[in-house]
C-alpha cells in the first residue's frame, strides 16, 4: 500500500481520484469500526455530538490531506474538517465510507512532527 500526503507529494491523477470518491462516498450511509467508535470514547467528551456531526457532514476533498493507494485503487482518504473554533476532526474514512478512527486536534496544530520517510514521493 502506498501512502501520499499532499504536501509531500501528488499524483496528477489522484486529485482527480480524490474528488470522484469523496463525491461517491457523500451518496454512501456511514458505517463505523469497532476501534472508531472506541477511540472517539477515549478521545472526547461527547461521542454522540461528534458522531452526530460527522453524520451530518458533506465531505469535501479540498479537506483531504493524505490517502493511500493499493493494487491502483484509493483505499483511504483523511479528512481534516472543523468541528468548532478551537478543534479539527481528523477522519479516516475507507473507500466504501466506513469510518476507520477519529483523531481530534487543535486548529492550529501545524503537525511540525510530519514524518516524510512515510510517504510516497513519487
Amino acid at each position: 500500500m502506498q501512502r501520499y500526503h499532499i504536501k509531500i507529494y501528488t499524483r496528477p491523477e489522484d486529485i482527480k481520484a480524490v474528488k470522484t470518491l469523496t463525491d461517491r462516498l457523500n451518496a454512501l450511509k456511514w458505517t463505523y469500526t469497532e476501534h472508531c467508535i472506541d477511540n472517539i470514547k477515549y478521545r472526547a467528551v461527547n461521542m454522540i455530538e461528534i458522531l452526530n456531526f460527522i453524520k451530518g457532514q458533506t465531505l469535501n476533498s479540498k479537506e483531504v490531506f493524505e490517502y493511500y493507494i493499493e493494487n491502483n485503487t484509493l483505499t483511504k482518504l483523511c479528512y481534516r474538517i472543523p468541528f468548532n473554533k478551537e478543534i479539527d476532526l481528523i477522519l479516516v474514512v475507507s473507500n466504501i465510507k466506513n469510518l476507520i478512527t477519529v483523531y481530534i486536534n487543535t486548529n492550529n496544530d501545524k503537525h511540525y512532527t510530519l514524518n516524510r520517510e512515510l510517504y510516497a514521493k513519487e
